[in-house]
């Protein structure tokens, strides 16, 4: 399945483009539907995130707009989840140590279990973007900085 979609990918990258404007809706028509076309496929629930995963990354290394945005978004969402998390054992101090069998003490602590493994989620997103954003500014570097060499040379 990788294989697949790395050749499709790769003969996407090899067209030769218009302009900036064109390209990016492109880019991003071609690859939502090959991510709509590998999500209908019927592979394994853990097989078919590994794939979703590779494809995104590649998709978000040819596109530093749509990279940033995810990311923005990313960090959006672990701050809110954040300020959700603090609000909630907020509510739990209005509690008496004697209501931990009251059913709404044990609702808040609920929220606060399923809130935890959202910003878990959500960092771990964030990483995995910020690691991506960090491979394209360090090859982005290297091709500036041969660039630069090439142009000494000349």
């Amino acid at each position: 399945m990788k294989k697949e979609y790395l050749n499709y990918w790769d003969s996407w990258q090899a067209f030769s483009r218009l302009d900036s404007i064109k390209d990016e809706k492109m880019n991003l028509s071609f690859s939502n539907t090959l991510l709509a076309v590998i999500k209908k496929v019927a592979i394994e629930k853990i097989a078919k995130k590994e794939v979703l995963n590779g494809l995104n990354i590649l998709i978000l290394q040819s596109d530093p707009n749509r990279l940033q945005q995810e990311l923005q978004e990313a960090r959006t969402m672990v701050n809110s989840l954040k300020g959700e998390l603090t609000q909630l054992e907020n509510n739990l101090e209005f509690f008496s140590n004697s209501s931990f069998e009251n059913p709404l003490f044990k609702n808040v602590e609920k929220q606060i279990k399923s809130c935890q493994n959202k910003i878990s989620k959500a960092q771990e997103n964030y990483i995995r973007l910020k690691q991506v954003k960090n491979s394209q500014d360090k090859s982005a570097r290297k091709i500036s900085s041969q660039e630069l060499e090439s142009s000494e040379d000349n």
